[in-house]
């Protein structure tokens, strides 16, 4: 299976990704493209704790699947101009927020799969926060962690980085904060409780986290009417900047 310089690797069944032994710990995918792929499973890290490292640099994923397995980028991981194009797994793709992510790309097309950016649920914190402090370091230097400006259909959820970091679409996709809650008007508001905006709130809640992004429901999904209203109520009281 040759895929070194460029080369596109397409049509594999049950394919595992080819990561390439750098040294002892760390593990190296450069420079590939893959078209039509199927793969076993995507789910690559944590890197802590002295574990392996795996990084993925200038590779572009179009018209991949996930087979039966997961799309979870782990802490510690590295993603360095990754394009993932049309891919499509079952439980949607999940990025640590502490992970290392610059300039990926993520597409979707008549597949919908959910994006998310979020804290790792099962990550020591005690024993971990020295590797966590690195990524953190590394993150601040990076000017676009993750770019959703072509997710059109597809739910995003993005919490736990710098919403600086990610190039989005302001109309669709839109900054949800727990600071909303001090405001003067919040009460005069009366959102619907399990409605989308309380519970994106809840999600912010849930994760620890004071801030993130959302994509508002689709025109043509359950509740978007009502959440079109609820935004205008947010809008009106300066909670929430119009696209």
């Amino acid at each position: 299976m040759s895929g070194q310089n460029g080369i596109k690797m397409t049509e594999f069944e049950n394919f595992r990704l080819p990561f390439v032994e750098v040294d002892d710990s760390s593990f190296l995918i450069e420079d590939h493209e893959f078209h039509q792929a199927s793969f076993s499973d995507f789910s690559i890290g944590p890197c802590i704790d002295g574990g392996a490292c795996y990084e993925i640099h200038r590779c572009s994923f179009v018209n991949c699947q996930v087979l039966n397995g997961r799309f979870m980028v782990r802490a510690g991981v590295s993603l360095r101009g990754v394009v993932l194009d049309g891919v499509s797994v079952r439980d949607g793709l999940v990025f640590s927020s502490s992970a290392v992510l610059e300039d990926v790309v993520v597409k979707d097309r008549a597949n919908v799969n959910d994006v998310w950016v979020r804290p790792d649920e099962d990550i020591c914190l005690g024993s971990s926060r020295m590797h966590l402090d690195r990524v953190e370091d590394l993150q601040s230097k990076i000017q676009t962690m993750i770019d959703v400006r072509s997710v059109q259909r597809s739910a995003v959820t993005i919490m736990g980085i710098p919403l600086s970091k990610v190039a989005r679409d302001p109309s669709i996709h839109v900054v949800v904060s727990r600071k909303w809650l001090d405001s003067e008007h919040w009460d005069e508001i009366r959102l619907r409780r399990g409605g989308f905006w309380r519970n994106r709130l809840r999600y912010l809640r849930s994760f620890g986290v004071r801030e993130g992004i959302f994509r508002v429901p689709r025109g043509d999904s359950e509740g978007f009417e009502e959440a079109e209203r609820e935004r205008q109520k947010l809008v009106d009281a300066g909670l929430l900047c119009e696209g």
